[in-house]
């Protein structure tokens, strides 16, 4: 199997694997300013994207590369006023506010009849401010979206977080979690739905 990187690096130019045995891991290759898409089989991109190969013969596999798209963690570290872009999975949805996670991070997002729902994979374009002290994509208007996958809530002892002096709740801003241990008596907010 030949990796051809299209115009960015790759670890391992090619691998050899025996006859009717599977190549394992693909590598990911990188290049400036751009995100990695996928491998494929076809030059031009047509076709699926291939993930494991089997059989016989040579391959040759091409990289797809796309605009590079910052993780929410690079988002929420931007200066205010920012204008960007980011991609996540809509972990809840309350009107004009709705939250994405990814790997690295959640955040609060606002826009306007926006049709999402949770487990959609978005690309959103927006404003990064700070709302209530809260990271925020505000003017947040949907670029693209893609059928994903629920968010999974963490579960999380209320002892574990407390425990944690430095960054306590901090460390699950905006991200969809479950928490053992506590009960709320009382809610005194001014918003219909809690955050």
């Amino acid at each position: 199997v030949r990796f051809n990187a299209n115009g960015g690096t790759v670890s391992v130019s090619e691998k050899f694997v025996l006859w009717n045995s599977k190549i394992g891991e693909l590598p990911t290759p990188i290049r400036d300013g751009c995100t990695f898409l996928g491998w494929y089989k076809e030059a031009n991109f047509s076709g699926e994207k291939v993930t494991t190969i089997s059989g016989t013969g040579d391959v040759v596999l091409y990289a797809k590369f796309g605009e590079y798209i910052p993780t929410i963690a690079e988002v929420i570290a931007m200066t205010d006023e920012t204008e960007t872009k980011v991609q996540g999975t809509v972990s809840y949805v309350a009107g004009s506010n709705f939250w994405i996670q990814d790997a690295t991070g959640g955040i609060l997002c606002y826009g306007k009849d926006n049709g999402l729902t949770e487990g959609e994979l978005v690309t959103l374009s927006g404003e990064k401010t700070i709302y209530n002290g809260s990271p925020e994509l505000n003017k947040a208007t949907v670029v693209a979206k893609e059928a994903g996958k629920e968010v999974g809530a963490q579960t999380l002892l209320i002892s574990a977080i407390l425990a944690d002096s430095v960054n306590g709740f901090a460390t699950y801003l905006n991200e969809l979690v479950y928490i053992e241990g506590v009960t709320i008596s009382k809610y005194e907010g001014d918003y219909k739905t809690p955050y």
